[in-house]
C-alpha cells in the first residue's frame, strides 16, 4: 500500500570511508631504513647465547629515520626487530604511523633463560 511522505523531512547520514581521511599538512611522510649486522652465524638457541643487541636511530637531514642494529647473534636480531616494533605507534586520529626521530638502546637479558616451571610432585 502506498503512502503518502509529502511534509516528512529525510535527512540522509552520510556514510565516512576511513580510506577518504584528509590529512593534516602538520604530518611528515617519511622512510625509515634498517640495517642490522649480526656477528655469528649462531642458530641454535641455549643458555650460552648472547642475545644482546643494540638498536640506534637517527634521521638524516633528507628525513629518512635510519636504524642501525648490531647483534652478536640472530636472536639478538630478533630481540631488537622486537623492540623497534614496540616504538612504532598507530595513531588512529591522523592514521598514521608515529615514531621516534632518534634514541639509543643497549640491551641483553638479565637471564640466560626466559622461564621455568616447577609443578609439585604428586603423590600417591
Amino acid at each position: 500500500r502506498d503512502r503518502d511522505v509529502t511534509g516528512v523531512q529525510t535527512c540522509a547520514l552520510p556514510i565516512s570511508n576511513p580510506f577518504d581521511k584528509k590529512y593534516s599538512s602538520d604530518i611528515e611522510r617519511t622512510t625509515v631504513m634498517v640495517s642490522m649486522r649480526i656477528e655469528t652465524a649462531e642458530d641454535r638457541l641455549n643458555l650460552n647465547t648472547n642475545e644482546s643487541y643494540t638498536l640506534k636511530m637517527n634521521t638524516s637531514e633528507s628525513g629518512v629515520v635510519e636504524v642501525k642494529i648490531d647483534a652478536r647473534t640472530f636472536f639478538g636480531a630478533r630481540n631488537a626487530l622486537e623492540t623497534l616494533s614496540q616504538l612504532i605507534n598507530y595513531e588512529d586520529t591522523c592514521d598514521c604511523l608515529i615514531t621516534l626521530r632518534s634514541g639509543y638502546i643497549e640491551d641483553e637479558p638479565a637471564f640466560p633463560y626466559r622461564g621455568l616451571m616447577i609443578g609439585k610432585p604428586r603423590r600417591s
